[in-house]
């Protein structure tokens, strides 16, 4: 009845083949292992501080292994030093365009007490009224530039013609600036937006989804567009009211979103949330960002914060959206 028993050197051949093929697995997984774990020390040596313990009530790294930055989990100090060792200087663009620009004065003079404090920093303001751009008075090693753009009838259009804009844009601030944030103008600081937001590639958790199930997140669901994303690519959904890195890796972020845009705009279609559904197509199918920003950069002002949100750091002005985008 049933099989022959294996012999006793049967078994011990069965059992060294099998632990053989074990090592020779864990052989071949170490170096994928080793070379991540390297690529996380050389990127973000000490970023997560040594003194405090990591925070436990939320998620500080991403399944690529980009660190999410909270309050808390990282060491302001050794940061700052840091990067006053290399006397970075950061670029900030902002569109301030039809009834927007009366949200600029606030958003101007937040930046100066919050955004890369001691940091030199160059605001580019893109808008079609010149004259409405408030004159502040800035410090040594701070300065601003305001360049031209069109009107469109739309909120919706300048939205994402800010795309092609700032793919021609940052080939002057490749010239004068080592990173670059680009916002939405209807914003305030109300935070420190420092050093430790800095990265190659930088995206922020939106805050309506950042706690919800992927199954919500509103990404474009139709194939019809350019900016459809596949579920399994659904990891994260990112804010568009900020979003930064290197100028080369945000041109090139620019310029694709700018020509997915062009080809939907060809078919006559147009993504669920415009540029926002464009560029979360490209974080999520194209290139994932190199660090991702909690929810604490870019907070709705009409959420009350939750209780992981310890700071607040940039956050929306509340305003009547019938009022300033109908006929603006």
């Amino acid at each position: 009845m049933g099989g022959t028993p294996r012999s006793a050197g049967s078994r011990l051949t069965c059992y060294t083949i099998a632990k053989k093929a074990l090592l020779v697995s864990v052989l071949l997984l170490l170096p994928y292992f080793t070379w991540n774990a390297y690529v996380v020390h050389m990127t973000y040596p000490r970023f997560y501080s040594p003194v405090a313990p990591a925070r436990t009530d939320v998620n500080s790294l991403t399944p690529w292994l980009a660190p999410i930055v909270w309050q808390g989990t990282y060491d302001p100090s050794f940061l700052e030093d840091a990067h006053r060792e290399k006397n970075v200087t950061v670029a900030l663009t902002v569109f301030a365009v039809g009834k927007y620009v009366k949200f600029l004065e606030r958003f101007l003079s937040s930046a100066e007490q919050h955004f890369m404090v001691g940091r030199h920093v160059v605001y580019h303001v893109m808008t079609e009224r010149p004259e409405a751009v408030p004159r502040l008075e800035l410090p040594p090693g701070r300065s601003l530039r305001v360049g031209l753009v069109d009107k469109h009838s739309r909120w919706q259009d300048i939205s994402m013609a800010r795309m092609q804009k700032l793919g021609e844009l940052l080939e002057d601030i490749a010239q004068e600036a080592q990173y670059v944030f680009c916002f939405d103008v209807d914003m305030e600081f109300q935070g420190p937006f420092g050093v430790e937001a800095l990265g190659d590639l930088v995206a922020v958790l939106h805050p309506w989804f950042y706690k919800r199930p992927r199954s919500i997140y509103s990404f474009e669901g139709r194939p019809a567009s350019t900016a459809f994303v596949m579920p399994a690519d659904r990891l994260y959904y990112y804010h568009a009211a900020v979003f930064g890195g290197t100028p080369a890796s945000v041109r090139h972020l620019v310029l694709s979103c700018s020509r997915t845009i062009s080809e939907d705009r060809d078919r006559g279609v147009e993504a669920l949330w415009h540029d926002e559904s464009h560029l979360n197509r490209y974080l999520a199918a194209e290139r994932r960002p190199t660090k991702v920003l909690s929810p604490e950069y870019s907070w709705d002002s009409k959420m009350v914060p939750a209780r992981e949100v310890r700071i607040i750091r940039l956050a929306t002005v509340i305003k009547d959206y019938s009022k300033i985008r109908d006929n603006w």
